[in-house]
């Protein structure tokens, strides 16, 4: 075949263009291009002289630009040292190198390829929990290892598409654009600017939050790490109790850490939120202050007040019921005090209000208040409560209440009792959230012939038909039309979203479809960045833009979801572990096809990810990639 004259095919490469390409530091291109001239040499079985002889000489030189011998590693180093010396034709060519040199070490380990959120990893249930902000300027790309599918190959990008990490790993979240947790057999945390720090093997239980400079959270063995991102200095441990979870969160000027353990949650230290010096600024309960429950709460007028619950008893009687107290922190004095009685079914929940005092509901109707100085206390009339509270609230005065019983649930709080006297908690329509900025209370009308929906009716399983966003400016209702007996569906549904602040309407959205099911998953929720509001209804779950009020997750199947859980502002997934994850692409929430050849391909050639971009481009087929490692064998003419 003579390369010269030949137009058989405009396909056919030519020894020119396998020059440019390896002038160029395309090797993986080169070879391609070499073998493909190699084979259209065979299929024709005759050369000249002239075009034989150039074409050994442009696969020699590809045999020789292709064997790669070091390892990878010095490959990709290599390659730095090119880039920031402005050569891109040898980093090209390094790049390369390192793809075959890992490929080779690795026995092609093809991976396929999905892009995720930082939080899509909170599906695996025994990895790290983490609390954090968003983090602007950065992405995530996982590959999931086709041979290993509980490992990840990671890569985190900067909003200028630098690859600021890359690594394996069961799990990784930005914590800031300079630092990341790294799940795997440790807990780590990678920081561009200082040394790993390894923080224990993780847990079920292991939990983290974010909060201003510091990242608090503990691992398997209990131990608490609080983290000071920008000061490494500051950061400091300190033991806690066994098999509970470490909670973090600011309360006034200090950031409390608390544990959740059988004897109930009790407050391990607390430290001010500017603090400088660990040895001298964080305090941790004396002994005088032993019991099973303490938490930490912040007054204007009285400053750090610690919340105690205790067993009251005397000569009388051993157990005569509990002592609930409230106690200044700096001097340890007592403010109020309630004695409420021992009960088998419910534990009594307690909190402060700023104007009332302390307030405490147990079982049934009895929720009491004590005011602050006094030495007596005052029951209130109170709607009756049933199941054991775990969170109590007093907004604008009303005291609020979360209940447990049974498998029932809700994500409103029930208005139990006024503290004012004025009798609001019969007030129709009114409901309490809570949300991470606080709890919110107001009356919300529905619309004319449509009434809520929330749980506790004997015909309502799970469902969350109201939720605040994560700022607590808005909050959200499902309405239906009433239903026409127990076999009745929820039709006519509609989402409305008002602002908490004016009770004003920002939105009205209509949820297609009826659910006929007796006992439903229904939930409405806000995206964590308050841009999206979604809604799990007649077993499909539905996104709407609250920009535009526009629907940008039409009709997605959800059969067996118990929730809508937000996993970023980006993705979403059920309450079940194994639920798939709907990611935003391009105007719309979808699910990650799983048509054969719809889902990219890639190959990543290393156990370990490098710094460098060692893939091909997605268009490529396994095969393709496999060609450039062939050339190097049978390219011998």
């Amino acid at each position: 075949m003579n390369f010269a004259s030949s137009g058989s095919s405009a396909a056919e490469p030519t020894p020119e263009a396998i020059d440019d390409a390896l002038q160029a530091g395309e090797l993986l291109r080169a070879g391609v291009l070499a073998n493909q001239a190699w084979q259209h040499c065979l299929a024709e079985k005759h050369l000249t002289t002239q075009s034989a002889s150039r074409l050994r000489q442009s696969l020699a030189r590809t045999r020789a630009a292709l064997s790669a011998p070091k390892r990878g590693a010095e490959y990709v180093s290599e390659a730095q040292r090119l880039s920031t010396a402005k050569q891109p034709e040898g980093a090209r060519a390094a790049w390369a190198r390192a793809q075959i040199a890992y490929r080779r070490e690795t026995k092609q380990a093809p991976v396929l390829a999905r892009e995720v959120t930082p939080s899509t990893p909170g599906q695996d249930l025994c990895a790290p929990s983490l609390v954090a902000p968003a983090v602007p300027g950065t992405r995530l790309e996982a590959w999931e290892l086709a041979s290993k599918p509980q490992q990840r190959l990671w890569k985190l990008f900067r909003a200028d598409g630098s690859v600021q990490f890359s690594g394996r790993a069961r799990a990784v979240w930005p914590i800031t654009t300079e630092s990341w947790l790294v799940v795997g057999e440790q807990v780590k945390l990678w920081r561009e600017k200082h040394p790993p720090l390894a923080l224990g093997r993780p847990s079920c239980e292991s939990r983290f939050r974010r909060l201003g400079d510091w990242l608090i959270g503990s691992v398997q063995d209990g131990t608490a790490w609080v983290i000071n991102l920008s000061n490494p200095e500051r950061t400091f441990t300190r033991a806690t109790e066994a098999g509970g979870d470490v909670t973090a969160a600011r309360v006034g000027p200090y950031i409390a850490v608390e544990q959740d353990v059988d004897a109930g949650v009790r407050t391990q230290f607390i430290f001010p939120e500017d603090m400088t010096d660990p040895d001298s600024q964080v305090w941790t309960p004396p002994d005088s202050l032993a019991g099973p429950e303490l938490s930490f709460s912040y007054l204007k007028k009285w400053g750090g007040v610690l919340l105690r619950r205790s067993v009251y008893s005397d000569a009388a009687a051993p157990v005569r019921g509990w002592l609930i107290e409230a106690i200044q922190l700096d001097s340890e004095k007592r403010l109020a005090s309630l004695v409420m009685p021992v009960s088998v079914v419910t534990l009594p929940a307690a909190t402060l209000d700023p104007r009332f005092g302390l307030v405490v509901a147990g079982e049934g109707r009895d929720v009491r208040v004590a005011a602050f100085g006094g030495n007596s206390a005052r029951k209130l009339p109170a709607e009756e409560m049933v199941g054991q509270i775990t969170h109590i609230a007093t907004p604008d005065g009303l005291v609020c209440t979360n209940q447990v019983y049974i498998r029932y649930y809700s994500c409103a709080m029930h208005v139990t009792a006024d503290l004012t006297g004025a009798g609001r908690q019969r007030a129709a329509n009114r409901f309490c959230l809570n949300s991470a900025a606080g709890p919110w209370s107001g009356v919300v009308t529905p619309e004319p012939g449509l009434v809520h929906i929330g749980s506790g009716g004997a015909n309502v399983s799970e469902v969350c038909g109201e939720r605040m966003a994560a700022d607590g400016s808005m909050a959200a209702f499902l309405e239906v039309k009433p239903k026409r007996g127990a076999e009745g569906p929820y039709a006519g549904a509609v989402v409305v979203v008002i602002d908490t602040k004016t009770g004003r309407r920002l939105r009205r959205l209509r949820v297609p479809g009826k659910m006929f099911d007796p006992q439903p998953f229904i939930d409405v929720s806000f995206s964590p960045d308050g841009a999206f509001v979604g809604v799990l209804f007649n077993r499909l779950a539905q996104v709407y833009r609250l920009s535009d009020g526009a629907r940008v997750g039409q009709d997605l199947p959800a059969d067996g979801w118990r929730a809508f859980a937000w996993l970023s502002s980006s993705a979403f997934s059920g309450g079940n572990t194994g639920d798939p994850v709907a990611e935003l692409q391009g105007d719309a929430f979808r699910f990650p096809s799983t048509a054969p050849g719809s889902r990219a391909e890639r190959c990543v050639f290393g156990e370990l990810v490098t710094p460098a971009e060692v893939c091909t481009a997605q268009e490529h087929t396994a095969q393709e990639h496999a060609v450039p490692e062939q050339s190097a064998e049978k390219s011998q003419p």
